[in-house]
């Protein structure tokens, strides 16, 4: 027998020889067949050389050289070469062993078969099949050792996988926790080993949290653990932190492909975290989505509009995933080899390309010897942290940034703001100009844009047609060139045509009839030249109603042959000549005279401009003289902020008597006005349709469905059905549905009805058709117009009542209800119901003949039908009267004030006499004076006075609020739902308090701040709140 030597390394490098034969005996002839074991452990992952570890009086140093690595790794080649050795003796000495088996047992078998000579095959088949089968399982095994020993080979001659160092930051904690387990804990078995490496893979705060673990022995590397996940892995903490990365981006230029690429790959990596957390929830919270969404240049802003809208058709709502596969797409395309040649970027790729191999080099030496150098006062720091530029005013930094050619966004040298490429945006107080912020204007800014000229008919001030573009399209319009303003001006029309818009701000607008003030818009765009040779961008500009020339002087055919100094000067004409462009000095690259044409006095002559040749000068034509003299003043000083700031709660302060419609809603107004009559003492309205009803699809069947539905709920509850039954009954004995005998299925539209109950109203039950209900995506409210806003505004009408010591308030029965259909609109509104309230008949059909609730343009009708009564009836009734009428309702409520009993008495007395010309009844009349009502009929007051407990107060209520008509006063009855502490249970406790006039501000204040709170710390709206 041999002995295998076994080599020990120390931590110098020698070798220790070990001739123990405890384990590893290698026999050395045939006779012996004891199995023989093997040591198959390794050392996989060593600590870094150069770091080390130390806590209290413990200090653990790992140190190698390149040198000891090197031989460390050929040691542990070495000993699995070793190894193989071992297996293929141990395979060759069980490959004999059979054999020496059957010479020690052929004597005895001699014996045995001399002796008897009867012996049976059987056995010796079985002792054959015994020892094959003895014979496969051990070279299996063998096999299955030598794979994994060569698996071994092969992963020590791999790279070393360098693991991530952890420093604490919730985005990497689930990256370094699985990469530390895959190649770390799931691979050493020691957990003090594994502690040592774990403090060794962290760093900052990470290492400061767990460096005491070295102290305890045992549980040391769990407690470490427990320590990393509960500082640094809370869910809710890494979601924070996903979303903050993703949403605190600045906002794209049109170019930018690779900041796109950044955001897209920002929310895969927020999809996949938040996925893995169950998380979802959050990325498809629409307000998170619209922060995503506004990062993005205009153009694709507008894409994913379309985009979304398609989703919305189709009934659902946009989400996260509809986003990403949206913007995955857009880089896709932007970055493929007709993406990069549409943009541009294709030929100047392919040109760097070519370069770049022999400055690369220079690139590389430069960012290793150079050094942070300041051009302005030549010191070793950064521009933007240069005393001598921070210590004087903006204008001086402004001068300062010119004279050193420096960006007046980056403040990097040799090129201008207009051409930087990096996407800053200051956002100084939400300001959008792209400026430093050092830049930013903390003072008064303000901008005269002049424009003091005598502009007659034969005159031309510089008109250049140009090509102006937007997010939706370009439009072709005459720019002026304004040397004299240092503001550019955009008229608003043409600013709608292609989709600009801008922040809004206030224009001081002085001429010599006097001043006035106007809102404007600060906003972005391009022009170019008709000829597409120059771009032009433009920044700053205002948008404004109108612009001082309105005109521009077009040029006569032959005016070459006129004037011969302007011969070869071209100039293209478009179609319109209005002047939609005041371009300033703030843009001085339209203003630069590449050439020009000068003829004899009193003659015009030409400039060519970057947007093409522009004339100036008289046309020898002039008979009229018009002079314009405009001062145009933008100013935004700090005063105003503040003041806009402390107004936006009070939008009273910007309320204007005029009322404005939109085209649509003036279209409306006119066919309901010829279209509206008055039958049998009520009136008449139409629907106003947006499409014809009839290509509804056909929904009985579907209906019928929610009508079984309603059936099996009015069974269980009785008083529901009966109440159900009586409304319907008393609707229809009052006209207001029939049934119809004779139905033609293919000439009907159905829609559902429901019960529904006022918490603040027990008992009373209101039936409401839902013609909201979509079949297909379509419903019938789909296509009909809601109408323009008739309604007063609340707040107006609640102070109005307030005015007078003597107030009013009264009721209209069944508004909605008393305003007829016109018979052409009836097959649209139709049901199905139960005759006599039998829910066991089968049920027939009936059509309403008045305007239901539940469609979207009865607040219109019957609010139009109204107010047509005190129009059609003025000659009848005094002024107060009308007014009343036409300012003191919100709807079907009636809250006016006055100072007389008297005038209250003959006020009430009119108000009943000119509804009930238009079908309307004005009942439950309260007053806080009793005497006012003496003329009104006692069926016609209120009986719902409720009686306050131990008091003779009385309570009606009034749009909502408790008016205690003894005191005059409103009272609030404060009754918040238990609700759990989250975001969800806070936001409906804060919402259940109303308050439309503001008297709890200061007490509704605290929740509105602590929902303001919870949202920047990004909570679930269902995750239960901490009590800190």
């Amino acid at each position: 027998m041999t002995r295998t030597r076994r080599m020990k390394y120390n931590d110098d490098g020698s070798q220790d020889t070990d001739d123990s034969s405890a384990e590893n005996i290698i026999p050395s002839d045939s006779k012996v067949n004891s199995p023989i074991p093997l040591n198959l452990a390794f050392d996989i992952v060593k600590p870094n050389p150069k770091d080390s570890c130390s806590v209290g009086d413990n200090y653990v140093e790992t140190g190698y050289s390149v040198v000891d690595e090197v031989v460390s790794r050929e040691r542990e080649v070495e000993k699995i070469e070793l190894e193989i050795r071992e297996l293929q003796l141990r395979k060759r000495l069980l490959e004999l062993t059979p054999n020496a088996s059957n010479k020690v047992r052929r004597p005895r078998e001699t014996t045995e078969l001399s002796g008897s000579r009867s012996e049976d095959k059987t056995s010796a088949v079985t002792a054959s099949h015994r020892y094959t089968n003895v014979l496969s399982s051990d070279e299996m095994q063998f096999k299955a050792q030598i794979d994994s020993v060569k698996a071994l080979c092969m992963s020590v001659s791999l790279p070393k996988i360098e693991i991530m160092k952890f420093d604490g930051s919730p985005l990497k904690f689930w990256t370094f926790m699985k990469g530390f387990k895959v190649n770390i804990a799931d691979r050493v078995n020691d957990d003090t080993q594994k502690l040592m490496y774990l403090i060794h893979y962290c760093e900052g705060i990470a290492k400061d949290a767990i460096e005491h673990c070295v102290l305890l022995p045992e549980k040391g590397y769990t407690e470490a653990i427990k320590i990393l996940h509960e500082r640094f892995g809370r869910p809710h903490d890494i979601v924070e932190a996903f979303l903050t990365e993703l949403l605190s981006g600045s906002p794209l230029n049109q170019d930018d492909i690779t900041g796109l690429q950044k955001l897209t790959r920002l929310m895969t990596n927020c999809k996949i975290a938040l996925s893995q957390m169950g998380r979802n929830a959050d990325l498809d919270c629409s307000t998170n989505i619209k922060r995503i969404v506004k990062q993005l240049p205009r153009s694709i802003q507008f894409k994913w509009a379309e985009a979304a809208d398609d989703i919305l058709r189709k009934g659902l709502e946009p989400n996260f995933d509809d986003l990403l596969q949206f913007l995955d797409k857009k880089v896709s395309i932007a970055t493929n080899t007709y993406g990069q040649l549409a943009s541009g970027s294709y030929k100047a790729q392919t040109t760097s390309n070519n370069r770049s191999s022999s400055i690369r080099a220079k690139i590389h030496t430069s960012s290793i010897k150079g050094s942070v150098h300041c051009v302005i006062c030549s010191d070793a720091h950064e521009v933007a942290s240069c005393p001598q530029l921070l210590s004087v005013s903006r204008n001086e930094k402004v001068e300062l940034l010119k004279k050193f050619k420096l960006c007046f966004n980056c403040l990097k040298p040799n090129h201008r703001a207009t051409d930087c490429r990096q996407p800053v945006l200051c956002e100084i107080n939400g300001c959008k100009r792209r400026h430093h912020r050092i830049l930013h204007n903390t003072e008064p800014d303000v901008k005269q844009a002049c424009c003091n000229s005598t502009h007659t008919t034969g005159k031309y001030l510089g008109f250049v047609p140009v090509r102006l573009h937007g997010p939706t399209g370009y439009v072709d319009t005459y720019a002026l060139l304004d040397n004299g303003s240092d503001s550019t001006l955009l008229l608003s029309d043409v600013a709608k045509q292609v989709g600009i818009s801008g922040i809004v701000t206030r224009l001081n607008i002085s001429s010599v009839i006097g001043a006035s003030s106007q809102n404007a818009e600060l906003t972005n765009f391009e022009i170019e030249s008709l000829d597409k040779t120059n771009r032009i961008k433009i920044e700053g500009a205002y948008t404004i109603d109108n612009l001082p020339i309105k005109r521009a002087e077009i040029p006569p055919t032959d005016f070459q042959e006129r004037w011969k100094h302007l011969k070869g000067v071209q100039l293209p004409t478009i179609a319109c000549d209005k002047v939609g462009l005041l371009l300033g000095v703030d843009v001085p690259e339209a203003h630069w005279v590449l050439d020009q044409r000068i003829g004899k006095p009193k003659q015009p002559y030409a400039s060519l401009t970057m947007l093409g040749w522009a004339l100036f000068g008289p046309t020898g034509q002039c008979n009229k003289t018009s002079v314009f003299m405009n001062c145009l003043k933008a100013k935004n000083s700090l005063e105003e902020d503040i003041l806009r700031l402390f107004e936006h709660e009070f939008s009273e302060n910007k309320y204007s008597d005029k009322v404005t419609m939109s085209l649509c809603d003036k279209t409306i107004m006119e066919i309901t006005d010829k279209q509206t009559v008055l039958l049998e003492g009520h009136y008449q309205v139409p629907i106003p349709w947006k499409v014809d009803w009839h290509s509804l699809p056909r929904n009985k069947r579907e209906i019928e469905k929610r009508l079984i539905c309603l059936r099996k709920r009015l069974l269980k509850d009785e008083q529901l059905r009966k109440q159900y039954t009586i409304i319907l009954a008393t609707h229809e004995s009052k006209g207001y549905l029939a049934r119809v005998t004779q139905a033609i299925e293919e000439e009907r539209y159905f829609i559902p009805h429901h019960p529904v109950f006022n918490p603040k109203k027990p008992g009373k039950v209101r039936i409401v058709f839902d013609c909201a209900a979509k079949l297909q995506n379509r419903s019938l409210n789909d296509c009909i117009y809601s109408g323009p806003d008739l309604t007063n505004d609340l707040v107006g009408v609640l102070l109005r009542f307030r005015k007078h010591k003597i107030g009013l308030s009264a009721d209209i029965e069944e508004m909605f209800l008393q305003v007829h259909l016109p018979e052409k609109d009836t097959k649209a509104f139709s049901f199905l119901w139960y005759p006599g309230g039998n829910l066991d008949s089968p049920p027939e059909v009936y059509e309403m003949h008045v305007h239901p609730f539940g469609a979207t343009s009865s607040p219109f009708c019957a609010t139009y039908a109204l107010r047509r009564t005190a129009t059609d009836h003025r000659d009848l009734f005094d002024e107060k009267t009308q007014s009343t009428l036409r300012e003191n309702f919100y709807v079907d409520d009636c809250l006016v004030s006055v100072e007389t009993i008297s005038e209250a008495a003959e006020l009430a007395k009119n108000l009943m006499r000119l509804v009930a010309l238009g079908g309307f009844r004005l009942h439950k009349w309260v007053s806080n004076v009793n005497e006012a009502l003496n003329d009104v009929p006692i069926g016609d007051r209120s009986n719902n006075l409720v009686r306050i407990p131990g008091s003779t107060e009385r309570i009606q209520r009034t749009l909502g609020l408790c008016w205690h008509t003894q005191s005059d006063c409103f009272a609030f009855d404060v009754n918040l739902p238990e609700r759990p502490i989250t975001k969800r249970g806070i936001l409906s406790c804060a919402s259940s308090l109303y308050d439309p006039l503001g008297f709890l501000a200061s007490l509704s204040l605290t929740p509105k701040r602590i929902l303001q709170q919870l949202c920047r710390k990004i909570y679930g709206w269902d995750e239960m709140i901490d009590e800190e």
